[in-house]
């Protein structure tokens, strides 16, 4: 019964960023992705029930990254 809303910023100067979510129990369903994410703001949401794991993938990245949630119940 609960939505979980994902605020991502990236700084990216240099390299690739990636993030995913897979359900825990199946880590080669790709529930959400985002490749080669630029400098940006942005939100995306998860309202499927179940257990997820967020992934971050970098090669060389130079820059950072911040990724808030916000759980409402439906």
């Amino acid at each position: 019964g609960e939505t979980v809303e994902f605020q991502v910023y990236v700084e990216t100067i240099e390299g690739s960023l990636t993030i995913y979510i897979t359900p825990e129990e199946d880590e080669n369903t790709v529930v959400y992705e985002a490749e080669d994410i630029p400098t940006s703001e942005f939100t995306f949401v998860i309202d499927e029930p179940g257990v997820y794991s967020l992934y971050i993938s970098a090669e060389n990245h130079k820059g950072g990254y911040t990724i808030t949630t916000t759980r409402t119940m439906n």
